[in-house]
């Protein structure tokens, strides 16, 4: 059974048609990587996904049932990371981990256990108890990824995390954590403009071109598909990184 399954699915706002006849299948233990210039529709189709918008037209299934944005136990196995973190400012970063470990139902008793193995992944421990509010973008996108990794949630939804002001060693480890997820079957599907990193970090690439899905397919058939002169892949041929 699919994890995902999107069928016929429109949304538009107002007049605008932002994507149309979207039909993709999602299995569990994929890293999908979605191209697409400006406006192309990228976060729509994240936000779809996170039941955070609703479809104009066309459906949405999770694990084979009808995806319903009011079902906890549904929207439990979605994290979405957008490229500005939502955080508690006023909280400290070790608290924001265990509230969003009990949101996800991990046990109480271990919250601190828990949250402590998980900041010291990113080097966050020594920050455990400042507020929010004192750390970089860089650093927030760290303080996300541990909640994305705590929750344990099979489809993790990142907006443009190459983006995120992270240093390189956080890049590096942010790459292995999405690796491990989904040698775990879990499944990742993050949004980019870069092509490079999704030539080279992805075992599946979508491009949203006029409102559509202009290619889904491996890397190496981008490569194969790039060497006829398909003029909307041209776009990304480019060395970007």
């Amino acid at each position: 059974m699919p994890l995902v399954q999107l069928t016929s699915v429109e949304k538009s706002f107002a007049r605008n048609i932002v994507l149309h006849g979207i039909n993709l299948t999602i299995e569990r233990g994929e890293l999908i990587a979605v191209l697409g210039t400006n406006g192309a529709g990228k976060t729509t189709l994240l936000r779809l996904l996170a039941g955070l918008l609703g479809l104009s037209s066309g459906e949405l299934r999770i694990e084979g049932s009808p995806f319903d944005r009011l079902s906890e136990a549904q929207r439990e196995k979605i994290f979405f990371l957008p490229d500005f973190p939502a955080l508690f400012e006023d909280l400290s970063v070790q608290e924001n981990v265990e509230i969003w470990l009990s949101l996800y139902r991990q046990e109480h008793e271990k919250l601190e256990e828990q949250s402590v193995a998980l900041l010291e992944l990113f080097d966050l421990m020594e920050k455990a108890h400042l507020p929010v509010a004192t750390l970089s973008r860089g650093q927030r996108y760290k303080l996300a990824l541990v909640l994305y990794e705590g929750s344990k949630a099979p489809l993790g939804l990142l907006d443009e995390p190459f983006a995120s002001g992270m240093d390189v060693p956080g890049i590096r480890e942010m790459r292995k954590l999405l690796r491990a997820a989904v040698a775990d079957q879990r499944t990742v599907i993050y949004t980019t403009q870069l092509a490079d990193y999704a030539r080279a970090f992805a075992d599946r690439i979508l491009i949203i071109h006029n409102s559509k899905i202009y290619f889904d397919g491996s890397p190496q058939k981008f490569e194969a598909q790039l060497e006829t002169g398909d003029p909307i892949l041209q776009i990304f041929s480019e060395s970007d990184v």
